[in-house]
């Protein structure tokens, strides 16, 4: 992923979600000195990224072995401890960053027990189709039996339908 595309994404996110396994302070990769590495962080938010990002975009910054390299839009982001390499930051750091709870704990809360209802209501509409069916005494619905050597077959008393 590039600088820009990073920062873009950091924008378009709630600054205070809080994210797990972040980063933090920028420096140049120790792989390639023209890119771009940032710490890694245990815990932050979405907006203290953004924040070291759009720090780095312009600056120059000295490779591990000299030279000055200044990081522009298209240099390339990467998570490492600073003098060591690490990994690119891909799509699927952003999907894990997104899923971060916000500061908000009661909205989180709320959020939760939101799907904790919508659960019982799927539990509660299963429920109700096996009530409206009638469900096959041998295989309990299962649509297969055990044979005992290892392997299943289809439910003789039902043909596999369940009832």
């Amino acid at each position: 992923m590039i600088l820009i595309d990073l920062i873009n994404w950091l924008k378009d996110q709630d600054q205070d979600t809080i994210v797990e396994d972040g980063f933090g302070e920028p420096n140049s990769y120790r792989g390639s000195y023209q890119d771009l590495s940032f710490e890694p962080v245990k815990k932050t938010t979405i907006g203290e990224m953004l924040h070291h990002a759009q720090f780095a975009l312009g600056r120059t910054f000295c490779g591990w072995k000299g030279g000055e390299y200044i990081m522009d839009e298209y240099s390339t982001v990467y998570i490492a401890e600073h003098g060591e390499c690490g990994e690119e930051i891909t799509s699927a750091h952003l999907k894990l960053w997104s899923m971060g709870r916000t500061k908000d704990f009661a909205t989180d809360i709320a959020l939760i027990k939101k799907d904790i209802e919508n659960l019982k209501i799927r539990v509660g509409i299963i429920e109700q189709k096996k009530e409206n069916y009638y469900v096959c005494g041998t295989c309990n619905g299962d649509l297969k039996i055990y044979r005992g050597d290892g392997r299943w077959e289809t439910c003789p008393a039902c043909n596999g339908k369940g009832y």
